[in-house]
Formats: C-alpha cells, structure tokens, sequence
C-alpha cells in the first residue's frame, strides 16, 4: 500500500469535487492489499479516480490487475478504463491510451510491454477457494478474465505543448479552492464511517481457540471428537477446512505449535474434519490449547450455534475447565484481546452446545444423534441428558467489553491530564525560581 495514493469518487462533469462511499465500502480500500473490504460508490458517482500514483513511464507497466465483486460481476460492465499524467494535464482532458470497455468479469489484467520482464509466476485461481493474490498476477488463459493490452497514444506521452499549464493549474487550484469545505466534510464524514466500520469489525471474528484455563501442576490432556460452526445454516468450520490453519500449542508459548499425539497423528484438524472417531484431535506435549485460525471473517452476531462433541469412549471428563473463545487475529494477531467466551466446562457431557441469537433463524433441523449436517437437538422442555446447552448472550458481553474499553480510555486521559499538571505546577515553580533569584 503506498500511503500518499489519493483515491476517490466523483461525478466526472465535476471531477475535482470528491463524492461519498458507500457505507462500510470506503474508497480508501481500492489499495490495502487485504481484499476483505470492497469498495463502493455513492449513487451520484459515476467515476473513480486514483492520484499521486508514483510518475510512471507507460512501458515499464507490467501488469494492472482490478478484482470484481464476484457475486455482482455484472455491475463493472460498461466502465472505461484510462490513464492520465495529472502533472501535465491537472484536468484529466488527455487520455494517455486507448479507452478500454468493461465487459462484464471477475478479474480484468491490462498488459503493457513490461510484462516481458515480469518473473514472479501466476497465481492459479482456478481451483483454490481464495480466488485473489497480492504478489503474484493472476494466470489469465481460462476462466472469468478479461485481458486486453494497454495500447499507448504516441502523441500523447510528453507534457503538450498546446496546454496553457499555468492558466490550468490556477484554474485547477481554485477549483479545489472551492470545494475545499465540501471535500474536508467529505473526508470527516467517511473518518467517521470508517471508525464504525472498525467498531463493526471488532464484532467479527476470524479465530477460535479451545484452552484450558486452570493452573494445575498436573498437565490434562485435550482429546476431543468436533468442533462445530453452524452460520446460515452451514457448518463454517468443515466448509472451509481446506483453508484453516489449526494447532495445539502451551498458550503462555501460544506461536510454538506442539506435537500431537502418537507422533503427529492426531492433529487439530481432525476437529473439523466431519470424522466422529472417538479418538480424534489429542494433544501429545503438554499443551494446553487448540487454536483454529483463518475462519472466513464472520460477524458474531451470525453465528447460530456452536458444537463441541466430547470424546465418549472414556476419558470424557478431559473436557472439564475448557471454554471457547473467539478472536480476530486480522486486528489482534497475539489472540490478547479475546472477543467473546463460553463459560468454563464444569461437568462431563457428550456434547456442548452454545446458541447465539441467530439460532431462531436455523432452518435445517436438528439431529438426536451425532451429525455432520444438523446441529445436535436439545430443548428446555425435553433436555437431552447428554448434551450441555448454554445461550450466549451477545449483548451482555459486548456491553461489558465496552464499559472495560470506555473505563481504560477514561483512565489513560486522566493520566494524561495529571501528567500535564504536573508539568505546569513545575514551570510555575521555575519561572517563580528564576524571578526570585534575579531580584
């Protein structure tokens, strides 16, 4: 990400005057490299445009590569694509190469002559789930890709000595001049969108860790049969357990993975794994948690309920003094701040079953047996022994965090305040000090 880029939107009739996003798809998301936020335009736009790119020379482009929103690829068809040099033409009037049309696609790749030096590989969408890359350019022979070639106006690559630059130039400035006010309102209102959208992505988790939490001196094993997800419907964990990353680790040590047991045999990610063996994930050194990360970044209040079958065979009592935990490791990669918990096990049961609020809009039905596609059945007025059924409330514990939050804010001000009273009762002194002996 190069900071100094200024992206925005505008009406190109007006194109110095900067226009609205769209809620929670700021156009600042056009270069982070993280491609979970997609950007958006207001309803009055009908263009985007990028400045303070580093001045380039045309054939030294390798490649431009542009990801579509795959689900609504249909809506980019009938946007051009051009290239400017703002530096010779302040008023975007010349366009450097030839219009290319938008058709409708996933990914557009627009090629120049550098591409021949291109050496980093491509990157084979094709068949893998994350359908994007941010060092290596998409291989482009088959799928839904749009390639073209970047097709440069020889006439048109020199600043123009046709242009009045210093008559454009105090044009351009005034013109900024005037919607200065408009454009600093602008950028207030998408500071103040984009600090919700952060205040929404604190509710949405990426991670789950299983640990123990006691300090006993005699180390218990971790020796459990599945871990479920269910959100609209759909165990999260075994859809996506391709791109899960899970490990047992000791969490005071919690960036060193430990060895399962049986030499390896038994890892985490036969948690998830829809294998309801009795003696699936098992640790083997003493370690005290299981982390599973790189969930698809889900809201927590979309989360229906969450299953934890026990191993049954024997040894369930290996379940007591754990709870589950959610993190988001995309703003807190050392799992410090913890987003939501179960409580600590205290009793031996086959399965664990933790409802969220969206649990009333689960559809599928639910199962009296072990199941790969229902959630384990239970209810208040016929409760399955086997099962332990717990209801998370959401807004209790996120109202908790905030006053938390809110009280270490409060808290480091008032430091702050007494800090700088401190410093003005000192200089007080000095000054009262220095009169004193010049008298």
């Amino acid at each position: 990400m190069i900071s100094d880029i200024n992206p925005y939107f505008a009406n190109w009739d007006n194109k110095h005057k900067k226009l609205n996003s769209a809620f929670n798809h700021s156009v600042n998301n056009i270069n982070t490299n993280t491609f979970d936020n997609t950007i958006k335009s207001s309803t009055d736009t009908n263009a985007l445009i990028i400045k303070n790119i580093p001045l380039t020379n045309i054939d030294s482009i390798q490649s431009i590569v542009i990801y579509n929103w795959h689900n609504m690829s249909n809506l980019a068809a009938g946007l051009i694509f051009e290239l400017y040099n703002s530096k010779c033409d302040p008023n975007l009037t010349y366009n450097l190469i030839k219009t290319i049309t938008f058709p409708s696609s996933n990914i557009y790749i627009f090629e120049d002559k550098g591409i021949d030096t291109y050496n980093l590989g491509f990157f084979d969408w094709r068949n893998n789930v994350i359908q994007y890359s941010y060092n290596q350019i998409p291989y482009s022979e088959t799928g839904n890709i749009f390639k073209n070639k970047i097709s440069k106006l020889e006439n048109r690559n020199k600043c123009y000595s046709d242009l009045n630059q210093e008559e454009q130039y105090n044009q351009l400035i005034a013109q900024e001049e005037q919607y200065k006010p408009i454009n600093q309102l602008i950028a207030q209102e998408e500071a103040e969108a984009e600090a919700e959208a952060e205040a929404e992505a604190e509710a949405e988790f990426n991670t789950i860790v299983i640990r123990r939490l006691n300090n006993a001196n005699q180390f218990v094993h971790i020796n459990l049969k599945e871990l479920q997800c269910w959100v609209n419907n759909i165990n999260i964990l075994y859809a996506n357990s391709n791109i899960l990353v899970s490990y047992f680790v000791n969490w005071n040590d919690k960036n060193e993975p430990r060895q399962s047991y049986d030499g390896g045999t038994q890892p985490a990610s036969k948690l998830y794994n829809n294998d309801f063996h009795d003696y699936d994930a098992h640790t083997g050194e003493s370690a005290d948690a299981v982390i599973i990360k790189n969930i698809p970044l889900t809201l927590i209040d979309n989360i229906q309920s969450i299953v934890l079958y026990n191993r049954t065979e024997c040894c369930g009592d290996r379940a007591e003094g754990l709870r589950i935990e959610l993190y988001n490791s995309k703003f807190d990669p050392d799992l410090e701040n913890m987003l939501l918990s179960t409580k600590i096990i205290n009793v031996n049961k086959h399965v664990y079953r933790y409802d969220f609020p969206s649990i009333l809009t689960y559809t599928s039905g639910f199962s009296d047996n072990e199941s790969s596609k229902q959630i384990i059945n239970y209810s208040d007025s016929d409760p399955n022994p086997n099962v332990y059924h717990e209801t998370i409330d959401i807004k209790e514990f996120f109202s908790n965090t905030m006053i938390e939050k809110n009280n270490n804010e409060c808290l480091y001000n008032m430091f702050n305040i007494i800090c700088w009273l401190i410093i003005a009762f000192c200089i007080i002194l000095f000054i009262k000090y220095r009169m004193n002996n010049n008298k």
